[in-house]
């Protein structure tokens, strides 16, 4: 016990002699920052963790864009496992080919059919015409 008390006491002496500035009594003053001086710009600390938040983002981004393509990918690849059908084939031949020949089938008709000529169309009005241009 008397040891105890005998570094107790020991440990007081020493805390004693050890000299302690107050805060108030501080020997440096320090002047107030100047207009110019900007916390994101100048502090080390908030420019690297604005930086880290940009690049976590940027990552969330990049993960986003990653999973949207392997989606499109595994959808491309259940569509283009589809077999071929030959009654598929053929009706959408049938279907070009008709829609390729119709413009030509109705050129060869009209010109068939239409009157190459005014007299065919009204005699009466081409008579008029002929009168007209003498």
């Amino acid at each position: 016990m008397a040891a105890i008390i005998a570094q107790m006491t020991r440990a007081n002496r020493e805390r004693k002699k050890k000299k302690r500035i107050e805060i108030s009594k501080c020997m440096y003053e320090l002047p107030a920052f100047t207009d110019h001086f900007e916390s994101q710009l100048h502090n080390k600390y908030l420019r690297c963790k604005k930086q880290m938040e940009e690049k976590d983002r940027a990552d969330a981004f990049h993960k986003l864009v990653i999973e949207r393509l392997e989606d499109i990918l595994e959808e491309r690849n259940e569509t283009q496992t589809k077999e071929f059908q030959m009654g598929a084939f053929l009706g959408e031949c049938c279907i070009i080919s008709a829609s390729l020949m119709l413009v030509p089938v109705v050129a060869v008709i009209v010109m068939l059919f239409w009157p190459e000529t005014p007299e065919k169309i009204a005699p009466s009005l081409a008579e008029n015409i002929v009168e007209v241009t003498q």
